[in-house]
């Protein structure tokens, strides 16, 4: 009777090839336990924006968005109506801004930009613009060459009017003195802004449907030059 063959032993080479292979598959368990416990320190907790009350009212009200205004000591803070959403353009969570409110961080005094918190505001910016713009103003007093940030001088919002026809009405107001205007009613919107010079602020925008140009004078708070942009 016979004995059976007996299987040879694997040889160095097999046996170093298996070690290796169960290595790799150890170190990408690894990598992927590292990426999702890094994604979320990242991303850290999300907090609810805070939930204030009017006084005459009694409407409950957000505010978020807090953030320094560029170049000066005030504050601002976006007041939105609680639970309304209104898409991309209306802040950083896309809820329905309602009103900027802008604290002195020195003396504690406070203004509302808009005198109610009726009305949806479609678009704000500041002039110069600030690192939290998405359309940067590009000026003469642009201070970014020689690593400062570009002071904040003046704002413009965009508001929507009642109804549903899209049509916003453009306010126009300095930073250092509180004065501002509705410069613009029933525009379609504006598709970019920055500082002419020290005293004008150019526009590119859309009314009824018709490209144009338009110069505004931050002393008079008026239009004072319009060219239409023909696209054909």
């Amino acid at each position: 009777m016979s004995a059976e063959a007996t299987p040879p032993a694997p040889g160095a080479f097999g046996t170093w090839t298996v070690r290796f292979l169960a290595l790799i598959g150890v170190l990408g368990c690894l990598a992927l336990i590292v990426i999702a416990i890094g994604i979320g320190v990242l991303s850290g907790p999300r907090n609810d924006p805070a939930k204030v009350e009017t006084s005459d009212s009694k409407e409950t009200f957000t505010i978020d968005n807090v953030a320094a205004v560029p170049g000066t000591r005030l504050i601002r803070m976006e007041v939105e109506a609680s639970g309304g959403t209104r898409g991309s353009l209306s802040g950083p969570r896309g809820g329905d801004r309602r009103n900027i409110v802008l604290l002195d961080s020195v003396t504690g005094a406070s203004r509302r930009i808009l005198p109610d918190n009726k009305r949806h505001i479609d678009e704000f910016r500041f002039l110069p613009g600030g690192a939290d713009d998405h359309l940067l103003a590009e000026t003469g007093l642009d201070e970014r060459d020689s690593g400062k940030a570009p002071t904040a001088l003046w704002y413009l919002l965009m508001i929507d009017q009642p109804g549903d026809a899209g049509l916003k009405d453009l306010v126009v107001g300095s930073i250092a003195t509180g004065k501002q205007v509705v410069v613009l009613t029933g525009i379609d919107g504006i598709d970019s802004a920055w500082l002419a010079d020290a005293g004008h602020i150019a526009l590119i925008l859309r009314d009824h449907r018709k490209l144009s140009y338009r110069l505004i004078d931050t002393a008079s708070f008026k239009v004072s030059a319009s060219h239409p942009i023909a696209i054909d």
